[in-house]
């Protein structure tokens, strides 16, 4: 499923916040192998995830998100700030292995 990412009057993605910027935390969760985790989002909508241990994948969409069908990888220890792109209702969460903490920051 192909998703479009906001853009201004000109065609030119959306730019991202300052990350110092923090607006209702959505806080901690579990996530495992399987089955995926799935968060309510709304399309334009910046997203802050992060996983302290272990690498999290992400999917767009209310489809489960597996190994090898996931739009992006979140690298263990690292903060990534997304646009939810327009389509896109839910994200979907998986480790690749073992058990990781993420933290959900709504921008």
């Amino acid at each position: 499923m192909a998703f479009n990412l906001p853009s201004d009057e000109f065609g030119r993605p959306g730019q991202l916040p300052p990350n110092k910027i923090r607006v209702a935390p959505e806080g901690s969760f579990s996530v495992t192998t399987t089955p995926s985790v799935q968060k309510t989002v709304v399309q334009g909508e910046y997203i802050e995830v992060h996983s302290e241990t272990t690498d999290v994948l992400l999917k767009y969409g209310t489809n489960a998100c597996t190994t090898s069908n996931f739009d992006e990888r979140i690298k263990a220890g690292t903060y990534r700030t997304y646009i939810v792109p327009n389509g896109a209702s839910a994200i979907n969460f998986i480790t690749g292995s073992g058990t990781a903490t993420v933290i959900l920051i709504r921008k």
